[in-house]
């Protein structure tokens, strides 16, 4: 007789997620938005972003679903619901306080979350503390999701503010390279003249790329602050 056994794969290893952290499941990438504690109704809910899909599926229909454990494994699985707000954004309700405690996830379609063979990891997280007395609805679900689209948005705000910082400094030291060249240039004479002038053109040819890098820069970062604050805008 064939007995076959079926183990959650799982890494003692792994970091445990906090809220913002990222984890892989096949070919998608989702993110853990944050966790939200719902005393009134004995519940926690997961809130989860979905970043990356990669999967082609010939069946549109389909739909992700999740399984909840509190240690990795099938033994462990707690009831869960999972509710999809948007193509890219879930709502993972389970009907017991989770406060502070660690529960492992795993998403993607059924015969990849509970199929024989499944060989995707569950992965820790950590559930916070925070509560709400908010009741459990698709408003809760849609304020959800547009504090996770302005948590996204935040990391890109964050990107182009350091992308403008970075090409900022080089245009300094590059500006105060151009002026020692011109000074330079001032004090020689024939052939080295024409070529440490030859120097500083480049050099200004440079500061003039980066001054438009740095003013492209600037309208992108204007552009994501004002996403940002559209989706701040939506919760209710």
């Amino acid at each position: 007789m064939l007995l076959l056994f079926f183990i959650w794969p799982q890494s003692n290893a792994q970091k445990q997620l906090t809220s913002g952290g990222t984890f892989e499941q096949g070919n998608r990438t989702f993110e853990y938005v944050s966790s939200v504690n719902y005393p009134n109704q004995k519940s926690t809910v997961l809130y989860v972003y979905m970043t990356k899909d990669d999967v082609q599926s010939s069946e549109p229909d389909k739909q992700i679903e999740a399984a909840v454990s509190l240690k990795g494994t099938t033994k462990s699985k707690i009831k869960s619901q999972v509710i999809q707000v948007t193509d890219d954004f879930f709502v993972i309700r389970i009907p017991k306080l989770m406060t502070g405690e660690t529960v492992w996830l795993k998403m993607g379609y059924h015969n990849e979350v509970f199929g024989q063979y499944s060989s995707f990891s569950s992965r820790s997280l950590m559930v916070t503390k925070k509560t709400s007395n908010t009741r459990l609805n698709d408003a809760e679900y849609i304020n959800e999701y547009y504090r996770s689209l302005v948590l996204v948005q935040s990391k890109k705000v964050a990107k182009r503010k350091s992308k403008l910082a970075k090409l900022e400094a080089k245009l300094d030291q590059t500006e105060a390279t151009y002026r020692r060249q011109k000074k330079t240039t001032k004090l020689l004479a024939g052939s080295q003249r024409d070529d440490a002038k030859e120097n500083a053109d480049t050099t200004k040819s440079t500061i003039d790329d980066l001054n438009e890098q740095i003013a492209d820069a600037k309208r992108s970062l204007k552009n994501a602050q004002k996403i940002q604050s559209d989706y701040q805008a939506k919760i209710r």
